[in-house]
Parts: structure tokens; C-alpha cells; sequence
């Protein structure tokens, strides 16, 4: 490994991680390995979070999350609660909703106010629920407002 090592990484100097040992050989033999998250940037989150997972690309500010899941590139606005759930990817969640309890499939705007996982009746009537009361919101058609570049 020594005899990789040349001289400096001149990007990890300009981000501020010094390199231990110099830069790495451009002429061994590396193989490039492709990551789905490669271009986005990281989670941005100013909110009160517990025991949850918030992934690369989303945003969330002012909300509640708690015991819960939130993928890649979901907007989640003020004053939200999400407790017990699962939020797929590019999924928006708008001001004041609570969500308890669900999975929210890629795709979806739960619109501001919207309530999910606390009346049953109410949510089999739109969304599947299941035997054990979760409330499953199925994907919807992708759209092309739903993928952000931020």
C-alpha cells in the first residue's frame, strides 16, 4: 500500500482533511465503484429526532421524527410529527401533518394538516391498511417536480 502513496490530495487539503500519506499512484490499478448517492448532498435536519434514520438528500426542518425511517430526497415541513413510520424517497410531507405508523411510498405529498395512522376508518377509505394497523400509501406516478436539485 506504501508504494500507492505519492504526494498530497489536493481536494482533501481544500476540505480540510490532510492526507496521512500522500496522494494515491494514478497509474495502479483502481476500480471506480458507482454509489447511488454519489452526487447528493447530505441530509439537512433541523428538528427534534429520536431513534431514527434521516438519508442523504432530504430535508427537515421544525418537525418531530421519532422511531422512524426517512429516505433519500423526502422535504419534511414545520411543525410535522412522524412517529413509528417509513418515508420513501422524494416523498413531501407538508406543514402539520402527523403521521404515526405508515409507510409512505415513493412520490407522495401528504398535504398540510393530513392525518395518517390515527383514525383507521378514515385511512382504509384512501389508504391500505393492514391487519395490524398500518397505513400503507401506495406509490404515486412519478413526477418531475418531485426530483430536486438542490
Amino acid at each position: 500500500l506504501k508504494g500507492h502513496f505519492k504526494e498530497d490530495f489536493s481536494y482533501r487539503t481544500r476540505v480540510g482533511m490532510a492526507p496521512r500519506a500522500g496522494h494515491i499512484d494514478r497509474d495502479a490499478p483502481y476500480k471506480r465503484i458507482a454509489t447511488e448517492e454519489a452526487w447528493t448532498f447530505p441530509a439537512l435536519v433541523k428538528a427534534q429526532v429520536e431513534n431514527s434514520d434521516i438519508a442523504a438528500g432530504s430535508l427537515v426542518h421544525g418537525a418531530v421524527i421519532r422511531n422512524s425511517l426517512i429516505r433519500r430526497e423526502v422535504v419534511v415541513e414545520e411543525d410535522v410529527v412522524i412517529e413509528d413510520s417509513i418515508i420513501m424517497d422524494a416523498s413531501v410531507i407538508k406543514r402539520g401533518a402527523r403521521i404515526r405508523r405508515s409507510i409512505v411510498d415513493r412520490y407522495n405529498t401528504i398535504d398540510a394538516g393530513d392525518r395518517l395512522g390515527y383514525d383507521l376508518d378514515l385511512d382504509r377509505k384512501r389508504h391500505h391498511v393492514t391487519a395490524s394497523g398500518i397505513v400503507v400509501v401506495a406509490k404515486a406516478p412519478f413526477r418531475a417536480d418531485t426530483r430536486r436539485h438542490w
